[in-house]
């Protein structure tokens, strides 16, 4: 992890949140869409309980070792994926880890679904087919700017 993303530590275990808040530290990443995403490394036989947003959609991605999830204790195995229960209401939900005799390195994805249609065509992802056209047009006509060239609003530098 480089030295930007946020990271919190304990004795059993270490979280880097490369987007979104978690473990009590906060990305600075800016994003259109609420995300979570988190690396956790537990040593052999440690827990994890933290909270997620309950309305968000997520799933843990084991890198190595083994981790039990949940009140029923899921248990992942390397390059495994557990999907996580997810409520409509807004609130909290907690997620409870624990890592197996090696211990585990664990990816967390996890966000706001957004409950819309969307269109991909080429290297363009909008709401419309209109805002496709929308978008090649502006293309085609040199209105898109390189990303050096964007307001400094909208780009994030670390």
């Amino acid at each position: 992890s480089g030295e930007h993303v946020p990271t919190a530590v304990s004795s059993d275990s270490t979280v880097n949140v490369y987007s979104g808040a978690f473990a009590g530290v906060a990305s600075p990443v800016k994003n259109h869409t609420p995300i979570i995403i988190a690396k956790i490394s537990l040593k052999a036989h440690a827990s994890l309980a933290e909270t997620l947003p309950a309305d968000f959609s997520g799933f843990i991605y084991v890198i190595n070792g083994s981790v039990e999830v949940g009140e029923d204790r899921q248990s992942l195995e390397t390059d495994q994926v557990g999907w996580l229960n997810r409520e409509e209401v807004p609130g909290h939900s907690a997620l409870t880890l624990t890592a197996g005799a090696e211990g585990a390195l664990v990816v967390l994805y996890a966000a706001q679904p957004q409950h819309h249609e969307i269109v991909s065509h080429g290297p363009f992802i909008a709401d419309s087919m209109e805002d496709i056209r929308q978008l090649y047009s502006d293309y085609r006509s040199g209105k898109m700017e390189h990303i050096t060239e964007v307001s400094a609003e909208q780009q994030l530098t670390y």
